[in-house]
C-alpha cells in the first residue's frame, strides 16, 4: 500500500511585492512582504548578493488592519528635482515622490557631545572640528524651499548631530518662527539644556518644542 503524500503549507503568507535596496550593494531589487509568526518581514533578492531578510513591522495583525486607512499622497506645490534614475535614487522632492513633506527636518551639524554605538546620523565628538556645519544662509535657503513646496508647513525640526552645539541654533529657531512655521522643534539629547542655563533661557524665549532623545530605562536595551 502506497504512503499518502501530504502537501505542507508554507510558514508564511505572501502579502505583496514591492521594491527595496540590497543591503550590500544598494541596488534596487525586488522584495516580498511576508506575514510570519505575527510579524511582518521583508525578503529581498539581489542577483549579486542573494537573499536577505529583515523585520519590517512588529505586528502583522495591526499591519493588515491599517491598510484600509491608506489615502492618496498629497502633491507638493513645488518639486525640487527631476526624475533621472528613478526612485529611490532621485529625491528631494522629485515628481515621482508619493507624498509631500509632512515634516521638515534640517540637520544643522555633525558634531555631538555623545558617542553612541548606534547613531542614525553618523555623528560623534570626533566630528567637532571636521564635521559639516550649516551656515545661516544655507538654513534660510532650506526653509524657503520647504515653504515653497508646502505653502503653509506645520512642523520643522532642527537636528544633527547635536543641534544645540551649533553656535547659531537659536538664530535658526528664531528665523523659522519669523517665517511662520507653526511648530519649530529642537531634536536634542538634552545635555546642553541641562548644563547651560544661559542657553536654556535663550531657548525658552523662542518657545521651541524640545524633542528629547530617550533610550529607555534599561541599559541592556542599548
Amino acid at each position: 500500500m502506497e504512503a499518502t503524500i501530504v502537501k505542507e503549507d508554507r510558514k508564511e503568507i505572501f502579502w505583496e511585492l514591492t521594491k527595496s535596496i540590497c543591503p550590500e550593494c544598494r541596488k534596487v531589487v525586488d522584495a516580498r512582504i511576508l506575514l510570519r509568526d505575527g510579524k511582518v518581514y521583508i525578503r529581498k533578492w539581489c542577483q549579486d548578493h542573494g537573499s536577505s531578510e529583515a523585520l519590517f513591522f512588529g505586528d502583522a495583525e495591526l499591519y493588515v488592519k491599517i491598510m484600509p486607512y491608506n489615502k492618496p499622497g498629497t502633491i507638493p506645490l513645488k518639486f525640487s528635482t527631476e526624475i533621472r534614475e528613478g526612485c529611490p535614487h532621485d529625491c528631494g522632492l522629485c515628481p515621482d515622490h508619493q507624498q509631500h513633506a509632512c515634516l521638515g527636518l534640517i540637520e544643522v551639524n555633525q558634531a555631538c557631545n555623545l558617542d553612541c554605538p548606534l547613531c542614525f546620523a553618523n555623528a560623534g565628538t570626533h566630528l567637532a572640528k571636521d564635521g559639516f556645519e550649516l551656515t545661516y544662509e544655507q538654513v534660510e535657503f532650506m526653509i524657503d524651499n520647504f515653504i515653497a513646496a508646502e505653502g503653509d508647513p506645520e512642523v520643522l525640526q532642527f537636528s544633527g548631530g547635536e543641534p544645540s552645539l551649533h553656535p547659531r541654533i537659536i538664530e535658526f529657531i528664531e528665523l523659522a518662527n519669523r517665517k511662520g512655521i507653526k511648530y519649530v522643534m529642537l531634536n536634542t539629547n538634552g545635555i546642553r539644556i541641562a548644563r547651560d542655563d544661559k542657553f536654556l533661557e535663550a531657548l525658552a524665549k523662542t518657545k521651541a518644542h524640545v524633542y528629547l532623545q530617550f533610550d529607555g530605562f534599561d541599559a541592556r536595551t542599548n
